[in-house]
């Protein structure tokens, strides 16, 4: 039985990678809008939607939006108070998000603080450690 996800049909609207097993998966949208079900995401699956335009990009960020990997650098720096603002939760250097120590954090595990106020962490990955991920 095909999967539902790939039939000729939906290749039009995107494609998935992964998540045929125990695996997170990205669904690529082929056109600049989400996929319909995009709300309905959750853990370790991600849509990724092309955009022209970075203003396009920051307006679509909200609460839900967990990591946003960004490159250049500089560009991180430019839009980070924006992207707080509209809710973005985590900043990354580009192909560096699983890289990144980000629960450094001393917590209790319930999370008083993060509870009690809105953070945004910002990670920059070397380019050392960069160039190993393209490697």
């Amino acid at each position: 039985m095909p999967n539902v996800l790939t039939t000729d049909r939906l290749q039009d609207e995107y494609r998935v990678f992964g998540g045929r097993e125990n695996e997170g998966a990205l669904i690529v949208s082929q056109e600049d809008f989400p996929v319909d079900f995009s709300r309905q995401l959750a853990c370790r699956v991600g849509n990724i939607v092309p955009v022209d335009d970075v203003e396009t990009a920051v307006r679509s960020v909200n609460a839900y939006t967990q990591t946003i990997g960004i490159f250049p650098e500089a560009l991180k720096e430019k839009l980070r108070d924006r992207l707080a603002f509209q809710g973005a939760q985590r900043l990354v250097s580009l192909g560096a998000a699983a890289t990144m120590q980000h629960n450094m954090e001393k917590q209790d595990a319930i999370e008083p603080v993060r509870r009690m106020c809105k953070w945004v962490t910002e990670e920059t990955a070397d380019g050392e450690v960069l160039d190993a991920i393209a490697g």
